[in-house]
């Protein structure tokens, strides 16, 4: 199957599980909190914003979280690992980046910053 109907499939379980966010390429930083259908894991924390759907909910979300004070991959993360944010992840990974984290990339990471 192509990326769209992979995507499709994955899609309605997430609807069905009252996500706010499916993660489609990120870094797994700690265990899953639950299989929620094949191919789909209910996830308790993700590094990187690699690529992901949104749904209204979660931006809603989001919004009330404001300001970010911390890298955004951080920001979701935190409060995915508190169940603030319910976010999926697909496995495999449907969206991968082209080159690894902080290589190549015109913009700066956070490890690479001396904050003031």
């Amino acid at each position: 199957p192509d990326f769209a109907e992979k995507l499709q499939t994955l899609l309605a379980p997430c609807v069905e599980a009252d996500v706010d966010a499916v993660y489609l390429g990120y870094i797994k930083g700690a265990p899953w909190r639950r299989r929620i259908a094949p191919g789909l894991f209910e996830a308790q924390y993700l590094w990187t914003t690699v690529g992901y759907v949104l749904w209204p909910r979660g931006a809603r979300k989001l919004l009330e979280m404001l300001p970010v004070d911390c890298p955004v991959d951080n920001f979701m993360a935190w409060h995915m690992s508190t169940g603030a944010l319910r976010v999926a992840a697909t496995r495999p990974l449907l969206v991968r980046q082209e080159q690894p984290w902080d290589m190549q990339s015109d913009v700066q990471h956070s490890d690479d910053k001396v904050i003031d």
